[in-house]
């Protein structure tokens, strides 16, 4: 069974992931709100492994990021999101490995 632990921002350049937790506050009294990043870590694409997980009772749109000494699992609110990140990342991911 996974549990969330934080909110993640994947930002993806054409040779890293960096991954940051993001936090969101609100202004008493006002509309608005404020978004924050903190910088977790960051992955250089030739040594990252992404791995599709299937939805079960327990996790929906979830899928893994394997560093080399950590790993992520991640959900995205629909299928699609996961369909676009995964296709996104292995293309990157290849692109870094080819030298492209």
């Amino acid at each position: 069974m996974y549990e969330h632990i934080s909110d993640l921002s994947l930002f993806l350049f054409n040779d890293a992931l960096v991954l940051a937790v993001r936090s969101i506050t609100s202004v008493p009294f006002e509309c608005s709100h404020r978004t924050a990043h903190q910088f977790l870590a960051s992955v250089a694409l030739r040594r990252l492994i992404v791995q599709d997980i299937a939805d079960s009772k327990y996790t929906q749109n979830a899928f893994l990021l394997q560093g080399p000494k950590r790993q992520w699992v991640c959900c995205t609110e629909t299928e699609e999101d996961k369909i676009t990140w995964l296709s996104v990342l292995e293309g990157a991911i290849n692109a870094a490995i080819d030298g492209k």
